[in-house]
């Protein structure tokens, strides 16, 4: 049997000895768009769960970053890291752990930071971090509101490159020399103005932190707006996973010439998408489909998601699967389309650390996979398809058959009811009550036919539902 190693591609836990950082939701009552409205307060029912499995364990939602700077007081947080809906968080609950490790340098206000020219500095409240502790050392406890009013104060000094186009996207500001009267102050000039006097200052995010999100300016543009961020939230059209972006671990009871028949599974249900199903079928069933009619049955809602993982079971080596990969859709054109490529060479890694696997996969499977696996497209959010699909399938294998044979079927549904570009279509609740409507047809087929042994992988499961009650629009429901 294979050493068990998990494939972690980044665990980016924000659980750390030195600091403890919270997620604030900061709420945005200014959205025009009624429907992309509702669209946002899914996802981030969606991105809320998903925090608290990256590490986030410390949420809260409100309407003012002063509100926000409260709770993170009263939960004993160090710093807080404040996000506005509108936003679409790409990277950042995943990726944000690594650069607050290893570049966080202690400021104690990290934000979009810019420079109005004759007005002051505006703090972007879409994305900003706070140092808590100095925060509850201020005397003014207020971020500062957009005003006509004037302010003789210290002028910032600045860099001279920008972000981007405008000129006023500076890439640092810190304390300067010279007084200045500004005509107005915009949003968070007060906060500002107060970081930028500290002996750690205020950090203007840099661009590995802004590629890990994109945010979509709800309350300006009703179209633009809706445009941009409906097509971040469905993704790339015939887009594929890959590589796993959860953790997978290989642990077979089947090594070669070792069939352990009590726990034989016989049909193994799984999504396509990166090598989980190869790992599924390797880790359930390994060497046992040899001649006992054993299916892998691959089930997705993406046929180009299917044809991907058809090609790579007939035609990948069993090692070098990234270079297989980016070759292949350098090839033909599609590397576009590939996610999860950030996760390749730990995939990698991971096959290489398992040669039976490799073995197994050579020897036994591929030979054997015309036979062996079957790609159904199906769309898991239709309940009524698939209890027709595996109606179908189930009295075929089992029903009106004279046999005492029992039929183990285990089932994979990865995270088809937890994923981005599905999440802002079904609030919690919709995918909630889909989902278990999907568990309460496997456990009444297995009650039905006694030669039916039925297992669900435990990723169907969800974590601590009440973490999303911190959203307003939950408790207006």
């Amino acid at each position: 049997m294979s050493e068990n190693k998990k494939f972690e591609y980044d665990q980016n836990s924000l659980r750390t000895d030195e600091r403890r950082v919270g997620l604030g939701w900061l709420n945005n009552n200014r959205i025009i768009n009624p429907l992309y409205k509702e669209m946002l307060h899914n996802t981030n029912e969606f991105w809320c769960i998903n925090a608290y499995c990256c590490g986030w364990d410390s949420q809260f939602c409100d309407d003012t970053i002063e509100a926000l700077m409260a709770k993170a007081t009263e939960d004993g947080l160090d710093n807080i890291l404040i996000v506005k809906t509108g936003i679409i968080l790409t990277f950042l609950l995943e990726q944000f752990g690594n650069w607050f490790k290893k570049d966080y340098k202690g400021e104690v206000l990290c934000g979009h930071i810019l420079d109005k020219g004759d007005e002051y500095y505006e703090l972007h409240p879409q994305c900003l971090m706070i140092d808590v502790a100095w925060w509850n050392s201020l005397a003014d406890k207020s971020v500062g509101e957009e005003s006509v009013t004037e302010l003789t104060t210290t002028e910032p000094a600045r860099s001279q490159e920008n972000l981007h186009g405008g000129g006023y996207t500076p890439t640092w500001v810190s304390k300067g020399d010279q007084n200045k009267t500004y005509t107005k102050v915009r949003l968070g000039w007060n906060l500002i103005k107060q970081a930028i006097d500290t002996p750690t200052g205020v950090r203007v995010w840099p661009k590995e932190v802004r590629k890990m999100y994109e945010y979509t300016y709800p309350e300006i543009e009703p179209v633009e707006s809706f445009t941009n961020g409906l097509k971040m939230l469905t993704g790339t059209e015939g887009s594929f996973y890959v590589s796993n972006t959860e953790d997978v671990a290989l642990d077979t009871n089947f090594p070669l010439g070792s069939t352990n028949e009590s726990n034989e599974c016989n049909h193994v249900f799984t999504t396509a998408g990166g090598l989980s199903n190869l790992f599924e079928a390797y880790n359930f069933q390994g060497y046992s489909q040899s001649g006992t009619g054993n299916r892998l049955y691959v089930m997705d809602a993406s046929r180009g998601g299917l044809a991907m993982t058809r090609h790579i079971h007939n035609n990948w080596t069993g090692t070098g699967y990234s270079k297989f990969i980016l070759d292949w859709a350098e090839e033909h054109n599609f590397d576009n389309m590939l996610k999860g490529k950030h996760t390749l060479k730990n995939l990698d890694d991971f096959i290489d650390r398992h040669p039976d696997f490799t073995k197994w996969f050579c020897e036994e499977f591929q030979p054997k996979s015309l036979d062996y696996c079957y790609y159904q497209p199906i769309n898991f959010f239709d309940v009524g398809l698939f209890k027709n699909k595996m109606n179908q399938f189930i009295k075929s294998v089992v029903g009106g058959k004279r046999t005492d044979e029992i039929h183990r079927m285990h089932f994979n549904f990865s995270n088809c009811f937890a994923f981005l570009h599905t999440a802002h279509l079904y609030n919690h609740d919709a995918r909630r009550q889909i989902r278990n409507e999907l568990l309460d047809y496997l456990w009444e087929k297995e009650a039905e036919y006694e030669l039916l042994d039925i297992d669900v992988k435990y990723n169907i499961w969800w974590v601590r539902d009440d973490l999303i009650d911190i959203f307003p629009w939950r408790k207006n429901d």
